[in-house]
């Protein structure tokens, strides 16, 4: 049986800095900005671009699929190019449609990676949630795609596609779900995000070796991430931060 499972907290608005760009399209129509209303920028940087067969996604067609994806979506969409050929997107509406908005549109401009993550069989469903939701939820939140093995299959690996940034978020996510169900102490500790990359070290060297030493799993947010919050599961006796 499933159980009903904390809603996962929801993704903080992104922001970039625009670059000079020259418009490929833009839908300037007026309507209400109500509290309800968010806008996210984000940028798919010229190395990450996917091109079609012709190794170009021209202005007409980028146009197309961005108003597909507003009629979709019910979000409103500005595409701008810069001269490094980095795409840069503006999205406004409703916190649900921006998000779905912002999935499809990573999944058409944005090459796609995939990578496998090993959690315990008996978490998959904590990261389901009831009828799937928070499985939803968190693919919305993280823009990517989640393959979580059906209860016949003996295989413990998730698979999750997306974005380099997408993928590391996702996983993160999915490793706290798994290390809040485990029946060892778990504990959330807030530090700055700007000291995160001392905690880490070169290579992560100081935290895997920090893991090392205390027997305890250190969740550290990507670097993407605007998340404060360092989660460490292992034995109640074993402190890392002390």
């Amino acid at each position: 049986h499933l159980f009903v499972y904390d809603e996962l907290f929801p993704a903080l608005p992104e922001s970039a800095n625009s670059a000079p760009a020259t418009d490929l399209g833009k839908w300037n129509n007026k309507m209400r900005i109500g509290s309800s209303v968010i806008t996210q920028v984000f940028r798919v940087p010229a190395d990450e671009r996917r091109f079609d067969s012709n190794n170009s996604f021209g202005e007409k067609e980028s146009m197309r699929t961005c108003s597909a994806i507003m009629k979709e979506t019910g979000a409103l969409i500005e595409i701008s190019s810069s001269k490094d050929q980095s795409l840069t997107f503006l999205v406004t509406g409703k916190q649900d449609s921006v998000m779905d908005a912002r999935r499809r549109i990573l999944s058409t401009f944005q090459t796609q990676a995939s990578s496998k993550v090993s959690i315990p069989k008996e978490h998959h469903r904590w990261i389901l949630g009831k009828s799937g939701t928070r499985l939803k939820e968190l693919e919305k939140n993280t823009a990517t795609k989640i393959t979580v093995p059906p209860i016949a299959d003996s295989s413990d690996e998730i698979i999750v596609t997306g974005t380099k940034e997408g993928i590391e978020k996702a996983v993160h996510q999915i490793q706290v779900i798994s290390d809040e169900q485990s029946k060892k102490a778990f504990e959330r500790i807030t530090i700055p995000k700007v000291y995160h990359p001392f905690i880490c070290g070169a290579y992560n060297e100081n935290v895997n070796n920090l893991m090392a030493e205390t027997g305890t799993r250190i969740n550290i947010p990507p670097s993407s991430s605007q998340v404060d919050v360092i989660t460490i599961a292992g034995r109640k006796r074993r402190s890392c931060f002390r």
